[in-house]
This record gives C-alpha cells, sequence and structure tokens, in this order.
C-alpha cells in the first residue's frame, strides 16, 4: 500500500499544490490545469466547488470563500482560486480522516523523526522503495521443485524480466507478490500475509500446453509457480499477457 502524494505533504507540514490533485481527482486535476495554462476571457464559473458523497449518492456546493459564490473567476483571481480549490479538497475536505491517520502514525513514529523528513523521505520510510532492482530480485530468489539458478527456464524468465519497462516491472512484481513496492531493506525484507519474513521464490510445474498452462502467484507467500516452457517465446507471451491484464481479472492471481 502507499499513501498520496498530498497526504505525505500534509504529515510533513508542506504545502499541497496543483499538481497533487492529480493524485485526488484526475479530471479535477485537468480541468485546474486548463486554467492555469489558458487565460480567462469569458464566464467559466465561481469561487466554488462541488463536494461528492459517494455512498449517499449525492453532492453539495461549497463555497471557497466567503460569498464565493457570488465571486466570478477572472485572469486576475484565478491564481487564487486554484489554491483555495486545492486547500479545500487536499486539505479540508480530507480533514477527520487525515487527523485519525497522523495519529495513527504519530504513534509509530515519533513526531521528532517525522520533523527532520520531507515527503519523499517519509513515503520511501513508511511505503519502500517504487524503484525494482533485477538484481536485487535475482539474488534474493529461491528455487523449488527442479528449478535453481542455472536451469534454462530460469535464465529465460530473468531475461524476459530485464526486457521490461519500469511500469510493466512494477506490475508483474505486483502479480507475484501482491504488493506494489519493495520494502525499505529490498528483496530480502518481502513478508508473508501473517508478517513473517517471506522471501520470493520461483516453483516449477508441468508444462501441456499454452492455453491451459499459466504462471500462478500465491501473494501470500510470495512465491510463483512457473511451468516447465519449452521454449522463451511461449514463456514471454504468457508474461505480457499478465502484465496487460488488470489484477482484478487475473484468473491466475490468488
Amino acid at each position: 500500500a502507499y499513501l498520496a502524494k498530498y497526504i505525505l505533504k500534509q504529515i510533513t507540514c508542506e504545502e499541497v499544490a496543483a499538481e497533487d490533485l492529480k493524485y485526488y481527482d484526475e479530471e479535477l486535476w485537468k480541468s485546474v490545469e486548463f486554467i492555469k495554462s489558458n487565460p480567462v476571457q469569458t464566464y467559466i464559473g465561481t469561487f466554488t466547488t462541488t463536494r461528492k458523497d459517494s455512498f449517499k449518492n449525492t453532492s453539495t456546493t461549497i463555497a471557497l470563500k466567503e460569498r464565493g459564490d457570488k465571486e466570478s473567476i477572472t485572469e486576475e483571481n484565478k491564481a487564487e482560486f486554484v489554491r483555495l480549490l486545492c486547500e479545500y479538497h487536499l486539505v479540508e475536505s480530507i480533514k477527520e480522516q487525515f487527523e485519525a491517520l497522523h495519529m495513527g502514525i504519530c504513534s509509530l513514529i515519533p513526531k521528532e523523526a517525522i520533523r527532520v523528513l520531507d515527503s519523499e523521505e517519509l513515503e520511501f520510510f513508511l511505503c519502500g522503495d517504487h524503484e525494482i532492482s533485477l538484481i536485487d530480485w535475482k539474488e534474493n530468489t529461491r528455487y523449488k521443485g527442479v528449478y535453481h539458478k542455472s536451469h534454462p527456464v530460469i535464465k529465460w524468465f530473468w531475461n524476459i524480466l530485464s526486457k521490461l519497462s519500469t511500469s510493466e516491472l512494477e506490475k508483474f512484481f505486483q502479480f507475484c507478490t501482491g504488493s506494489v513496492r519493495v520494502p525499505i531493506e529490498g528483496f530480502k525484507g518481502l513478508t508473508s500475509n501473517n508478517g513473517k519474513l517471506c522471501g520470493f521464490s520461483i516453483e516449477s510445474k508441468d508444462y501441456q500446453n499454452e492455453e491451459l498452462d499459466f504462471l500462478v502467484a500465491h501473494t501470500c507467500f510470495n512465491r510463483i509457480e512457473l511451468p516447465i516452457y519449452p521454449c522463451i517465446e511461449i514463456m514471454e507471451k504468457a508474461i505480457r499477457k499478465i502484465i496487460s491484464t488488470p489484477l482484478c481479472f487475473q484468473f491466475a492471481f490468488e
């Protein structure tokens, strides 16, 4: 799991900015970027925004300042509008939830320690590293069944992963482990669902045919069952199918 940038910034007492809206509501962020990048020449609205309640399926119009519903957005005041909009959505609208989260984090990490960190350092400390080191992954992988580090299928496996883009590698890592970030300690710090250390492992699985044999991920134990593919092309096709499929629809994901 990970915390959005605007949450991390508040924990470290940094000001939120318009670009942080991208992690809150992408459509709202696009609207703000359009206002920032283009001169306001016609009426585009007032100093108000809409708060949606997905549980009640209702929406409420919120004035961003006193008599904001009476003040039109102009080229001269649009910077103020953007600032107030960000403050409302990223701070005021989640104030109650943030305070509960902040209290929980401070019960685990001393406030004195948090004060010396910026949002990026805190993100790394809480959520781990978003950069995946293939060298670290290989060095901290155990093999089961007929597999060993010099097995041809294993060599194909790492060769295919070395050709993936950063985002593709992240998605495949998530398929294998259920996590989106590598622990601070690296792959040696991977844990099972009960919190105990549980390194990544690859177990051999008999191969029958291309239509039936897929990689199976046991995310609770950071283990995958890798069929003994007859050639690298079939394995690469299987891995790329995993990457291109939304995780919630992956039938080989446990």
